[in-house]
């Protein structure tokens, strides 16, 4: 299913190339994510690197752009106990697909704000390297909602550069048990504007 998104809104890229009418931007971020379920957090596994990108396009006289964003987030913490040098590995990996719908503001010409929301749906990989225990690992994929807003500036009417803010709450089940694995980010973005 997301590679048939995925397909369909390139064709309306290629398509909005051509026609004056459309307009869009393709933005890659990096930032930081913090999952803020404790099932995380117990194991030093909360605070995540992120990468990802955005893709809004819509007419000129839309009132919202189609937003499909795809975000990737990591992270691998050593939990040491409280006695000894042993500890657990934790390595987390989360991925998250967004589609939605975005408003875009333009209070000046190079600057623009905006806000938007839609479904999310993620899938966690989730591995316990324990020196005296056994290993675990697991995987596991849900759906839920995402919301976000930023602010970016359009430099020489192509070029973005801003700053994105999102959430998103993804309940997924690991280890038979059912947590979040959305979370909330702030990230740096950079990108094109057509």
């Amino acid at each position: 299913m997301i590679r048939s998104v995925l397909i369909i809104m390139f064709c309306i890229l290629a398509h909005s190339a051509q026609a004056e009418e459309w307009t869009g931007n393709i933005n890659a971020f990096y930032g930081y994510k913090q999952i803020n379920d404790s099932y995380f957090e117990n194991y030093e596994a909360d605070d995540h690197s992120q990468l990802a990108l955005m893709i809004d396009v819509g007419r000129t006289n839309w009132p919202f752009h189609i937003v499909v964003d795809r975000t990737s987030s990591h992270v691998n913490a050593i939990v040491t106990t409280t006695f000894l040098v042993l500890g657990t590995r934790v390595d987390v990996e989360t991925d998250e697909f967004n589609i939605g719908l975005r408003k875009i503001w333009r209070p000046s010409e190079r600057f623009r704000l905006y806000i938007g929301g839609g479904l999310a749906t993620s899938k966690v990989d989730y591995a316990l390297d324990r020196t005296l225990l056994t290993d675990r690992e697991d995987s596991g994929s849900g759906s839920g909602y995402w919301f976000g807003g930023g602010l970016y500036s359009t430099l020489a009417g192509y070029f973005n550069i801003g700053l994105d803010l999102r959430h998103s709450s993804v309940d997924v089940e690991l280890f038979d048990e059912t947590v979040d694995a959305g979370g909330s980010s702030i990230s740096f973005m950079m990108g094109y504007h057509w």
